[in-house]
C-alpha cells in the first residue's frame, strides 16, 4: 500500500489468482474429465455413423494447460455440459454454498 503496509485476501479453497501452480493442477483435473467426455462422444459419433448419419458429428477438443476449446454438434451441447459438470463434481470437491 502507499502507506507502507500490505494487505491480503485469504484463500480458503483452491489457489490464489496468479498462483504459478494453478494451471498445472487445473490441467491434471481437466485431463480426467476430458478423456471420459472424449471417449463417450467418439462412441456416440460412431453410433450415429452406423445409423447412416454422414454428418461430421464428432467432438473435437483442443486443450492447452487450463484453456479448452470444444467443437461439437449443437444437439450435443447440453449433454456435454451436464457430463462435464458431473465428472468434474465427481473428480473434485463440491463447491461450498455461502450461507446468508
Amino acid at each position: 500500500m502507499s502507506n507502507g503496509t500490505w494487505t491480503y485476501i485469504p484463500v480458503c479453497e483452491g489457489f490464489a489468482y496468479g498462483c504459478p501452480m494453478s494451471p498445472v493442477f487445473a490441467a491434471m483435473v481437466l485431463r480426467v474429465i476430458l478423456e471420459e467426455v472424449d471417449q463417450f462422444f467418439k462412441a456416440k459419433a460412431a453410433y450415429r455413423k452406423g445409423l447412416g448419419d454422414n454428418s461430421d458429428g464428432i467432438l473435437i477438443i483442443m486443450a492447452y494447460v487450463d484453456s479448452i476449446n470444444c467443437l461439437l454438434p449443437l444437439e450435443d451441447v447440453e449433454e456435454f455440459i451436464q457430463m462435464f459438470s458431473g465428472i468434474g463434481q465427481k473428480t473434485g470437491r463440491q463447491p461450498k454454498h455461502i450461507q446468508d
